[in-house]
């Protein structure tokens, strides 16, 4: 497998975890979503810090630039 495949394999693993964890914690002792609003706001939390985890993870495995 080619260091990409590995790369966004894991990235798009921790990122799932992690907007899943922070929809999770949010719903539970933040406050618990009542109606359209609380929905949308939650699950947009749980994607950006997917987002965030996604792009961290994925970094991590990048090559340094070689210079040219």
């Amino acid at each position: 497998m080619s260091r990409r495949v590995i790369a966004n394999s894991c990235a798009t693993t921790f990122a799932v975890g992690a907007g899943l964890f922070a929809m999770w914690a949010s719903a539970t002792y933040l406050r618990e979503p009542h109606n359209l609003f609380d929905w949308t706001v939650l699950l947009f939390s749980g994607l950006m810090a997917g987002t965030f985890v996604f792009f961290l993870v994925w970094g991590h495995f990048q090559k340094d630039p070689t210079p040219q």
